[in-house]
């Protein structure tokens, strides 16, 4: 069966698919002019621009600048998924220096900068994906003009050294002087979507159309979390039920989508939502009619990725799925 959906609801998916936010932040006194402009291309220049909602405000004295926080997933003792936020960096604001456990950082939006003791800031733009090793001494954050968003993916049972002194800033002074270099492991991307999408698509029985499949980061990594792969849905295309024997983690990142638990309401996903489906229960996910649709997708455990194909979607599921759609576009 494929959905059909109303006109009016088709210009309101155009309208949530796009950005039509220009507005410029003003440059801070404290950078250069020089500065200022040197972030280039994927700058955001104001909130209403980020892919993923702001969070809440985190700002502390181990920051300069507003800083904002979203935990997106918290181990809870039905999956050993590593502890997950998305973190929101205002122009110009960035962290002390600092050290933890191992962290994926996958840029979400805007510019950025990553610097480890004695080598230039790497420039991080959307779709960058960073493996920080634990224990060593670093900071992040935005560039002067441009917001920053980044999700973070790290080991929080890390026990080893940590920075615990007094927070040690990156100066205003060091901060405009900055040498940097863009991100050396910058895999190129299609700039319509978050990630890198995978050149070919693949057309598989238990979708009832074409996906595109990529790899961000294998399994073991410095999180100590199971692999992630980046998954794009062309427009409308779901998957059919399913069971993981480890349960599974769906971070929603581009477009309109769906996601289902078995005997469960039907979720409407946007970018930044987060679902946990739990070990043994069938699940569906794909785009919403009119909408591609991607996500992150890993294991919810280490060492397991078995997967048991069941039933597709039958016609009253799709229509309750239309249904919540409706619903979330005319909230």
């Amino acid at each position: 069966m494929k959905l059909s959906i109303t006109a009016a609801s088709v210009l309101l998916l155009a309208a949530a698919f796009c950005s039509c936010s220009t507005a410029k932040q003003a440059a801070p006194e404290s950078v250069t002019e020089s500065a200022y402009t040197a972030s280039g291309a994927g700058r955001i220049g104001s909130k209403e621009e980020l892919p993923f909602p702001l969070g809440r405000d985190i700002s502390s004295p181990e920051f300069i600048g507003h800083v904002y926080r979203t935990d997106l997933i918290v181990p809870d003792g039905t999956h050993d998924f590593a502890w997950t936020n998305n973190i929101v960096f205002e122009p110009g604001a960035r962290s002390a220096w600092h050290t933890h456990g191992g962290m994926l950082v996958l840029v979400t939006g805007g510019v950025g900068y990553y610097q480890e003791q004695g080598r230039p800031a790497q420039i991080l733009r959307q779709g960058d994906v960073l493996a920080i090793p634990e224990g060593v001494e670093h900071w992040h954050g935005a560039a002067p003009d441009s917001w920053f968003s980044q999700l973070v993916i790290f080991d929080a049972a890390y026990t080893g050294a940590q920075t615990n002194a007094p927070a040690r800033h990156v100066t205003d002074e060091a901060y405009t002087a900055l040498e940097t270099e863009e991100f050396p492991g910058r895999t190129a991307k299609d700039p319509a979507y978050m990630f890198y999408k995978a050149d070919e698509g693949q057309h598989l029985p238990v979708f009832t159309g074409t996906a595109w499949v990529s790899s961000l980061a294998e399994e073991p990594n410095v999180s100590k979390g199971p692999s992630l792969h980046y998954v794009v849905f062309d427009t409308g295309v779901i998957n059919d039920w399913h069971v993981h024997e480890a349960g599974q983690v769906l971070i929603a990142t581009d477009g309109i989508g769906f996601h289902q638990l078995q005997g469960e309401p039907v979720q409407v996903l946007y970018p930044g939502d987060a679902v946990v489906c739990p070990p043994g229960i069938a699940h569906w996910h794909g785009a919403a009619p009119g909408s591609t649709f991607a996500h992150i997708a890993a294991s919810a455990r280490l060492g397991t990725a078995a997967v048991e194909w069941l039933s597709p979607v039958s016609d009253a599921e799709l229509s309750e799925a239309q249904a919540a759609l409706q619903e979330r576009l005319f909230e």
